[in-house]
């Protein structure tokens, strides 16, 4: 399948180039999205730690108006539900 956007769409960044994806393993799929509380049964029960979290670093996200990585956006952030 494409992935990404087309040269031609306003304000696209250079990571968003257009280009082929092919699926090479099987994978898994769920039916329905997983919820919040579901993922925080998962991780008090397993002790998973996601990449934002392990590395403490946290994810990708605006604060303010500044896109940029901050260690307090991790999925327990309720400010993208």
């Amino acid at each position: 399948f494409e992935m990404g956007s087309p040269a031609t769409e306003k304000d696209r960044s250079d990571d968003e180039k257009l280009h082929t994806v092919e699926i090479t393993r099987a994978f898994y799929l769920g039916e329905a999205e997983v919820t919040r509380g579901q993922f925080r049964a998962f991780v008090a029960d397993a002790g998973y730690k996601s990449d934002a979290e392990a590395d403490s670093k946290g994810g990708w996200g605006y604060v303010g108006s500044e896109y940029k990585q901050d260690s307090s956006i991790t999925w327990r952030d309720t400010r993208y539900e």
